[in-house]
């Protein structure tokens, strides 16, 4: 019987934290004890909903002005296999002291790895299994086959892996998931939106100007990539003022309260995503996994503003454009011309049509459910 589950999570940007976040609301109505180990902003979200989180050194790329920084990925690359082997002793020692009946791993390797050490069963959830630089350097790309290969074999040490994603053709990080071994791997499609009742909350944000559109702008990622992008959407939202736009910073730290703007509500964090996702006509958001995910969910077309030079964001909004959910914005194109002809290309073409298509599809995978009746059949 499972009694007790230690859920590891990613802690850069919080897609990871809040996909997890559900899973445990979901096991501990069942009974079941949970605590957590994230990093970064992950443990920030993860605490506030509540859940015990044990801080764990942080493995990400370099950051320099609001992208990657190859040069500073590849110098720290040595140093971070010290932090690797941190990781992994702390997993160790918390396990030891939590004895879990099993590990689920979101995109988090030191776990898996002293999961296996202690012959705790592990499941990893993920959909980035390698990291790939935005150089052609040969180089860079050799070092990336090499890495694909051991970090391949590594996340193969799971029990089981599940790509919260719908299946090919449809799947969104296609390219991040490749090298990982076929049979062990399963699509579980994406996780539905939490469920909250903000009704009053919902009417209050609906901004329905008669003749105006809602655009819902969800600014996420890593704490050094937000401020230029939040900066220039504010400025481009007040100046088409014949759309209502919210925009929400993603900063978990920050206040909750509304800042209003002529034709724009600005959050610092906002506590309404879910409900704003349902009514808004239009997303605008990076190229996060999980915000892509939202997004087909609920049916919305979208435009992509991926971090600059992130491989990883720039392949998934490619693949929303390529499945005419969305269109990928290059942020250096970031202008309010750019944005304009966007936002009416996605209103005039056939992106609601087809985005309806895709949404029936997601429906049709409940990715939370799936995992959690995996869960219980890896420890029945």
């Amino acid at each position: 019987m499972l009694k007790k589950v230690y859920i590891t999570v990613f802690g850069s940007g919080l897609g990871h934290a809040s996909r997890m976040v559900r899973v445990a609301n979901r096991l501990k109505a069942e009974g079941v004890e949970v605590k957590f180990s994230s990093s970064s902003e992950g443990s920030i979200y993860i605490r506030k909903k509540g859940y015990t989180c044990y801080n764990i050194p942080l493995i990400d790329i370099s950051w320099k002005d609001g992208e990657i920084y190859v040069r500073g990925s590849l110098i720290r690359a040595p140093r971070l296999i010290f932090t690797f082997l941190s990781q992994i002793g702390k997993e160790i020692k918390i396990m030891k002291a939590f004895k879990p009946d099993l590990v689920l791993s979101d995109s988090r390797l030191s776990s898996i790895i002293a999961s296996k050490l202690l012959s705790i069963p592990c499941i990893l959830i993920t959909n980035q299994i390698k990291v790939i630089l935005p150089s052609k350097r040969f180089i860079v790309k050799f070092l990336e086959r090499i890495e694909e290969k051991i970090l391949g074999f590594l996340w193969s040490l799971s029990d089981r892996i599940f790509i919260p994603d719908l299946p090919p053709p449809y799947t969104i990080a296609e390219e991040n998931v490749k090298g990982l071994r076929a049979s062990k791997v399963k699509y579980l499609g994406f996780f539905p939106p939490l469920k909250e009742d903000n009704i009053e909350k919902l009417d209050l944000l609906r901004l329905k100007e008669k003749g105006k559109s809602l655009i819902f702008a969800q600014i996420s990622g890593p704490p050094l990539t937000r401020p230029k992008i939040v900066k220039s959407l504010i400025d481009l939202a007040l100046k088409l003022s014949k759309f209502n736009f919210v925009i929400s910073l993603g900063s978990p730290r920050a206040s909750t309260k509304i800042k209003k703007i002529k034709n724009s509500l600005i959050f610092g964090w906002c506590p309404y995503v879910e409900e704003l996702f349902e009514i808004s006509d239009l997303i605008l958001i990076r190229g996060g996994h999980s915000s892509i995910g939202h997004a087909l969910w609920s049916g919305k077309p979208m435009i992509c503003i991926p971090i600059r030079r992130h491989s990883e964001q720039i392949s998934n909004a490619k693949k929303v454009e390529k499945l005419g959910a969305g269109i990928y914005l290059d942020p250096d194109n970031l202008n309010e011309e750019f944005l304009l002809n966007s936002i009416e290309r996605l209103f005039k073409g056939s992106y609601y049509k087809r985005c309806r298509e895709i949404m029936n599809l997601c429906r049709k995978m409940d990715g939370l459910e799936a995992l959690l009746e995996e869960i219980y059949k890896i420890k029945s």
